[in-house]
């Protein structure tokens, strides 16, 4: 045997994925093909230069920041996955002061990005370059306060092509109530002028607490549904009511704003934290929110809706089995979520696909924190959950957009955007990535006993699929001693001295074969580090 011991698990987000030369080279042969509509052409690790690429500035091509190309896995189609890391240079990725927030949405051919901080980018997608840049909180906003946070922002073709919106706190420290502090404005931006524009104050919300959500769409050129979080933590106010069913209260509802009369209206309530909002082209609003511990939801909302925070939850109190509102994991008497998820996965913001490929098109896409994927939703005629497909991407996914080039967009909280594209190569030729590893002649004397599946009980040796990304020996393997006692994750050098000497590294091991050379270790090693990151 070769390999022990390895459980389907995540990929560990590294900013170095090709460690070995010879695995880059491969890396990059396998991507040789993809013309430059197809994220920017042929970029290979060896050219990305983190001490090389210029500040952010007008004119910068994106290109220069590419840091990661892999190809991922799904059922139905290989996604080509690009890492642009613009939050590496200067000026641009600050998260606010209260954490990583911002946001980004699409126009044409124009890309719109925030950070947190309120840094600004416009990207010309047919050249990928920055067209402008801008900061959002060195401008003077008439309604004094403190710059906090830019939450969201929000572009309509349909509605207004030439401006992009954005929704963003303003803080007030000397407020008379400490527990309202905080106002949420959504402001408008000129994209033809986005490096001069200042930005517009459309509407304001009253003093509230913090406003941990903040999501946006637009229903039309003056009328936007925006989020706002349960600061009350579902406990009951002063009035004896919880602050999501008070009709005086924001708190725990989506909100009807009217930019053109300043007005604005309780569209839902009963959410805890809104993080994300989308209305499709039929006028259909989706919502996700976080739960407590478990019962996040996916909510299909309607316009006087009652979500049942905090009165029912699929989700229980963080440190008890028990919720303390109503009975523990139901969700019976008002509005019941299309998809709740137990535990928890920390939704973020979601789209429904129009164009990015046939097998995924009018299905829902989330994004998420915790744990760092998106998930396809498929819905039938009634808007019931057919299946749920996992996508693991990596880092936390703040926001996601699709472009009109058949393409998705993800901005990370670690200041990157990932687009996604098919992989018309794989895809043109019917294959999957990983076919080619499993009859590398290297890779047999490993495949006489490991394998590349789940493992089960009939296996004589665990899988090898991933084995960077999981725990030593936490699968159904019966593993040596040696081996079950160890904690933590193998490294590629560890793994391969392992390979060379299995007794130096782990005595007591029951692994027998050893590498000829040390070459054919390296081999073995860059294959399967280039599997792990192309399968992720």
């Amino acid at each position: 045997m070769l390999l022990i011991g390895y459980v389907y698990g995540f990929f560990s987000h590294r900013n170095n994925l090709f460690p070995y030369p010879q695995a880059k080279l491969a890396y990059s042969n396998l991507n040789q093909d993809y013309s430059a509509d197809q994220l920017h052409g042929k970029v290979e690790q060896a050219d990305f230069d983190p001490n090389s690429v210029p500040a952010i500035e007008k004119g910068l091509e994106l290109s220069t920041l590419i840091s990661e190309r892999r190809v991922l896995e799904t059922i139905t189609v290989p996604v080509l996955a690009t890492v642009i890391d613009v939050g590496s240079r200067e000026g641009f990725g600050e998260p606010s002061s209260r954490g990583p927030k911002g946001g980004l949405c699409s126009m044409g051919s124009s890309l719109v990005v925030f950070d947190g901080a309120g840094n600004g980018l416009l990207v010309e997608m047919n050249s990928m370059t920055i067209a402008g840049h801008i900061s959002v909180a060195s401008f003077e906003n008439e309604l004094g306060g403190e710059f906090v946070r830019v939450n969201d922002v929000a572009c309509n073709q349909s509605h207004d092509p030439t401006h992009a919106y954005i929704s963003y706190e303003i803080m007030y420290p000397d407020a008379t109530d400490p527990l309202a502090q905080y106002r949420t404005v959504i402001g408008r931006i000129n994209i033809q002028e986005f490096q001069d524009s200042p930005v517009i104050e459309l509407w304001s919300s009253e003093l509230t607490g913090e406003n941990e959500a903040g999501r946006m769409a637009l229903l039309s050129d003056s009328q936007f549904l925006i989020t706002f979080y349960d600061t009350s933590a579902g406990e009951r106010q002063a009035n004896g009511l919880f602050g999501p069913e008070d009709s005086a209260s924001l708190m725990g509802k989506v909100i009807l704003a009217d930019a053109s009369t300043g007005g604005h209206e309780i569209y839902s309530s009963g959410h805890r934290n809104p993080q994300g909002l989308f209305v499709s082209s039929e006028g259909w609003v989706f919502e996700t929110e976080h739960g407590p511990k478990g019962g996040d939801e996916l909510n299909f909302v309607e316009k006087g809706g009652n979500y049942g925070w905090p009165n029912e939850s699929h989700g229980v109190d963080y440190t008890s089995y028990r919720w303390k509102q109503g009975e523990p994991g139901r969700h019976d008497n008002y509005d019941r979520p299309v998809f709740a998820w137990v535990p928890s996965i920390a939704v973020s913001n979601l789209l429904r696909v129009e164009n990015f490929h046939a097998t995924w098109n009018g299905d829902i896409l989330i994004s998420s924190l915790k744990a760092q994927s998106i998930f396809r939703v498929r819905l039938d005629r009634e808007r019931r959950v057919e299946f749920v497909e996992r996508v693991w991407i990596g880092p936390r996914i703040r926001d996601i957009e699709e472009t009109s080039d058949a393409r998705l967009v993800l901005w990370t909280d670690d200041s990157k955007l990932i687009f996604l594209s098919v992989a018309a190569d794989f895809l043109a030729e019917n294959r999957r990535t990983n076919v080619t590893y499993t009859t590398v002649p290297v890779m047999q004397p490993c495949l006489t006993c490991h394998h590349f599946g789940p493992t089960n009980v009939t296996h004589m040796a665990p899988s090898l699929s991933r084995i960077f990304s999981r725990e030593m020996a936490s699968d159904s393997f019966k593993y040596s001693e040696a081996l079950a006692a160890q904690v933590g994750k193998w490294e590629p050098e560890t793994l391969k001295q392992f390979i060379l000497d299995p007794q130096s590294v782990l005595p007591g091991s029951t692994m027998t074969y050893q590498a000829e050379s040390e070459d054919a270790a390296d081999d073995i090693v860059e294959l399967l580090v280039k599997l792990g990151n192309m399968n992720e």
